[in-house]
């Protein structure tokens, strides 16, 4: 009976105000900070939505993303999730092509780098062989 009441074992509803907490971290993707937006979401009772994108805008780094949210906010939590989906999805098309791109250079760098040893070795055999 002491259990129930004592104040530490009493869940803590969260306010809006939590949600301001959610900040999209530095090199952090947009699907992965959207994601965690909306499960905070879920914690908050009753949010206004007019709020929630005022919320977002404020806590996305900067973007293309962010600058669609500023030109026309969602209505919506389920309108932020439909407009975010074609931004993660170009936003996970560069970080792709950025991968390759960087794998490509790595291994002709390493191609250099070889033709350069090879460059530096004793040739052996006859190099020079006269009649």
């Amino acid at each position: 009976m002491f259990m129930h009441h004592c104040s530490m074992n009493k869940k803590v509803l969260k306010t809006a105000a939590y949600l301001f907490t959610i900040r999209q971290r530095e090199n952090e993707l947009l699907r992965d900070y959207v994601q965690r937006f909306v499960e905070a979401v879920h914690e908050v009772p009753r949010v206004n939505h007019q709020l929630l994108a005022n919320i977002i805008k404020q806590n996305l780094l900067p973007g293309r993303f962010r600058e669609s949210i500023a030109e026309k906010p969602p209505s919506s939590l389920e309108d932020l999730l439909i407009r975010s989906q074609k931004d993660i999805r170009i936003e996970e098309f560069n970080v792709s092509n950025t991968s390759l791109n960087v794998e490509r250079k790595g291994r002709e760098e390493e191609k250099e780098l070889k033709k350069e040893e090879r460059k530096h070795l004793v040739p052996t055999g006859f190099t020079y062989y006269t009649p």
